[in-house]
């Protein structure tokens, strides 16, 4: 076992115990199948839920089952009219924003060494770029790893940002989704894709390895790990003539994050040179800056 091995398990146990949690009764089938539903899912209706696994007319075995996920922390309730199940975000706690604790973390991960024609992590935004307008339909995607805007962790490489239009309710919602590309998995590339969370809503985490390299790595822990921090996955593998291109596939999808206001806010204030909001979203912005500015 290598020095960096030795050092992820030790971030590992250290998340382990403060994930841990109470022994509950084992669940029953039912349970199991909604729980592998809302895996594929992320958030159903009660409804929708019971129509998908054949439950229509026996309500009270799905209600047991229900009751049963809710009281063992499996999922929690979200907000809709027929009420709705979703999986929790992570329990495990990031760690503070502590830039020299953070610094020092960082000093420590051994580099990775780029062989002569091998990829550099800049080489791969492109790529990655182009999945999210093309594959994930993502709006408004803008390359800033060079950049460098932010404190210690917390400069994404990729940023995209929608503006949501409704017709029911007054205003614009904005959401953004973030990237952080690593030309390996490891510890720190989680830590610092989870650190996002705070200014995202969607985060993801790219790396250039194959997908069974991601999902096995220290054991399938560190995949585990982020799939618990609610990290979208994207495996991207060599691809094309000469294998000079890349493939992008997304192993896992992210998990909806709530940041604070302040927080979203604040982020895209430090590219707002960079993305230039649209008409109808400027305006809302420069309604919702302090004192109009």
């Amino acid at each position: 076992m290598n020095a960096n091995s030795a050092s992820d398990d030790s971030v590992m146990s250290q998340v382990a115990e403060n994930s841990s949690s109470p022994q509950v009764e084992p669940l029953s089938p039912l349970a199991e199948r909604i729980l592998d539903l809302l895996s594929k899912e992320g958030q159903l209706s009660n409804r929708k839920i019971r129509g998908r696994l054949g439950c229509v007319s026996d309500t009270a075995e799905y209600d047991r089952a229900k009751e049963q996920l809710l009281l063992a922390g499996r999922v929690v309730r979200g907000q809709g009219f027929s009420g709705v199940l979703r999986l929790p975000l992570a329990s495990a706690p990031l760690p503070d924003v502590d830039s020299d604790a953070l610094e020092e973390a960082k000093s420590k991960q051994a580099p990775v060494e780029e062989a002569p024609g091998e990829k550099a992590e800049r080489d791969l935004y492109p790529y990655v770029k182009q999945w999210a307008e093309n594959s994930a339909g993502l709006d408004n995607v803008y390359i800033i790893g060079d950049l460098r805007r932010r404190e210690v962790w917390e400069n994404p490489d990729l940023l995209a940002y929608s503006v949501n239009d409704f017709k029911w309710l007054v205003g614009y919602e904005i959401e953004v989704t973030t990237f952080e590309v690593k030309l390996a998995l490891d510890i720190y590339a989680v830590w610092q894709a989870a650190h996002y969370r705070r200014f995202s809503n969607y985060v993801y985490l790219a790396c250039y390895e194959a997908p069974d390299v991601i999902r096995n790595r220290t054991d399938g822990r560190l995949y585990r790990l982020a799939v618990e921090f609610g990290l979208g996955v994207l495996s991207l593998t060599p691809s094309g003539q000469g294998a000079k291109g890349v493939k992008c596939v997304e192993i896992n999808s992210p998990g909806r994050q709530l940041p604070q206001s302040t927080e979203l806010d604040a982020f895209l204030q430090d590219y707002e040179d960079v993305i230039g909001l649209p008409g109808r979203a400027k305006k809302m912005w420069e309604q919702l800056r302090p004192g109009g500015e």
